[in-house]
């Protein structure tokens, strides 16, 4: 069985914030795993370039999947890290959007068709 290949498109900042390096180390235990860390937002053409390939990709907030992004990649799953509290307080939060999308679910714009992951 190969490993799934997930790469974080999130900015140095905040992957700064979010990986430590545990957490990264447990990343690559179980998958080739790559970190983007962009000073700047990715554009379409670079996050395509990016997600080539991917499994799964980690993201935060101010991180943009357009449609063609996501019809040209084979994402599965997409988390995007909230930062240190959620919505409800608890420590962390994440939403996943799983592929491919279920007949009628919600598509198209940022956010559209995320399950609230830890808080659900």
């Amino acid at each position: 069985m190969s490993r799934p290949r997930i790469v974080s498109v999130m900015s140095a900042r905040t992957y700064a914030l979010v990986f430590s390096p545990p957490a990264e180390a447990k990343q690559r235990r179980f998958a080739d795993f790559t970190a983007c860390q962009s000073e700047e937002r990715l554009g379409e053409q670079e996050m395509i370039r990016w997600l080539d390939g991917a499994n799964a990709a980690i993201a935060s907030w101010g991180v943009r999947f357009t449609d063609r992004a996501i019809e040209e990649t084979n994402l599965q799953i997409i988390e995007v890290e909230r930062g240190r509290k959620c919505c409800r307080g608890r420590d962390p939060c994440a939403f996943f959007r799983c592929f491919p999308r279920p007949a009628g679910a919600a598509g198209g714009g940022a956010g559209a068709g995320l399950r609230h992951g830890a808080c659900a």
